[in-house]
């Protein structure tokens, strides 16, 4: 039986969203932030998408070496994306069988379905649609301590002492 649940999130992507505690902290590898290089075997255009993509996620630090394929097998999603779509705008979406005059949808139309699918999971593990972006925040936008907010806080070793009822009945008690 498969785990339950939504998958963990990395530390980092909790201290973006700012739901981060240390005391519920896993250890966790932590690769170094470092774009890896477009890999050669991937097609033109998804060589112009990686180009396009990793120098801003490699500025909100959402790209490491170990993100390579994954970064990849979007970039070859988005480029099978491109191809499907450049055959539907010439060919249309139907095809018309020439014995029987049956009227089909064209494979490039699931093609093109599917990558888009592929492409639309790896675009939220990294942060590239709006929603996903909305439940991010940046290392540089950590809210501020509030020196007042700590003075207001409990001292660590105190007792929460509830206010006395100074011999009134409440109206439980009435």
């Amino acid at each position: 039986m498969g785990r339950r649940g939504p998958p963990p999130l990395p530390s980092a992507e909790k201290k973006r969203r700012g739901t981060y505690r240390a005391d519920r902290a896993r250890r966790e590898p932590k690769p170094r932030l470092i774009a890896p290089p477009c890999p050669s075997w991937l097609d033109p255009t998804a060589q112009t998408e990686w180009r396009r993509v990793a120098p801003e996620l490699e500025r909100l630090e959402l790209l490491t070496e170990l993100d390579a394929t994954a970064l990849a097998a979007y970039c070859d999603s988005y480029a099978t994306w491109r191809k499907a779509m450049k055959v539907l705008r010439e060919k249309g979406l139907t095809f018309t069988a020439k014995k029987s005059g049956y009227v089909g949808q064209r494979p490039e139309v699931s093609i093109g379905e599917r990558a888009i699918l592929r492409m639309r999971t790896f675009c939220i593990e990294f942060g590239m649609t709006p929603s996903a972006r909305g439940r991010m925040r940046l290392p540089d936008e950590t809210p501020k301590e509030d020196e007042f907010e700590d003075f207001l806080g409990e001292p660590k070793g105190a007792r929460v002492v509830p206010f006395p009822n100074r011999g009134r009945k409440t109206k439980r008690q009435a």
